[in-house]
This record gives structure tokens, sequence and C-alpha cells, in this order.
């Protein structure tokens, strides 16, 4: 009777870690699973923001609020950018509203993209567009003189 509970208990822990690793993976990863650059930004006024707000920029989310702090006359605002993007001098942040509910987010611009190049990839794609429309031409050329 022993060997029985045993093995149904194994089979319970290893399907609850199954579901809890398909849930982190579905989910595309939640915010506290990727790597994080944090940087501080100083606002007036923050109406609306609370911790875990979304980072946005250009309309994509690149990250979260991690934390709002107050102080005399200013609020500090902690962020956490999770996509492969770099802040530069000139960036402002804004906050914006969403929804019907007017759900609050913090909007940066401009950010510069540091992550890998896709423009030669393009490239290459263009080429075998262009070598693949050639062919298809010639073929109806030939195709017509017969």
């Amino acid at each position: 009777m022993t060997a029985t509970f045993f093995r149904v208990g194994i089979f319970t822990i290893i399907g609850l870690a199954l579901i809890g690793a398909l849930t982190v993976f579905v989910n595309d990863k939640p915010y506290w699973w990727k790597r994080c650059e944090t940087a501080s930004i100083k606002i007036e006024d923050a109406t609306g923001l609370k911790a875990k707000s979304p980072v946005r920029s250009l309309g994509l989310e690149i990250g979260y609020l991690k934390s709002v702090e107050l102080y005399e006359t200013y609020v500090n605002l902690n962020i956490c950018i999770t996509a492969p993007v770099e802040t530069l001098p000139t960036t402002r942040a804004y906050i914006r509203g969403e929804g019907f509910l007017g759900d609050k987010f913090l909007e940066l611009k401009p950010v510069r993209y540091i992550g890998p190049s896709r423009k030669r990839q393009d490239d290459e794609n263009i080429k075998q567009d262009q070598k693949s429309n050639i062919l298809k031409q010639s073929m109806h050329a030939i195709f017509y003189f017969f």
C-alpha cells in the first residue's frame, strides 16, 4: 500500500512541475524571468502609475515599472528594461493611458535597438526574390514563345 502512495505522490509532483514549467513558457517568460537592465527616471507627476505597469516605446512593450518612490518635489521611477534597446541621453518619458478604463503606462521616446541586425537577412531575401522573379519571367517567355 505504501508503494502505491509513493508512486501517486511522485506522479503528482512531476505533474505539478510540468504544469508550472508550461505556464512559464506559454506566457513567453514573465517579467520576473527575463534579464533586466534598470534605469531611473525623475518626473514631477506620476498619476496612475504603479509597480509592474508596462513601459513601452513606439507601441511595443520593452519593460516594466519596478518601483515608484515619492520624494519632496519629484517622483523617482525605477524601470526595468527587458527588450534589447538602449536609452539615449535624449530619451524622454511620457505617461500615457490605454483602454476603456484608462490604464496608465510609461512611454519612452526615442530608444535605440541594440539586438541582432536583420538587414543582411532582408537583403538576402530580396536577392532570392529577384532571382525567382527572373526565373519566372524567363519561363513565361519560353512558354509564350512556344
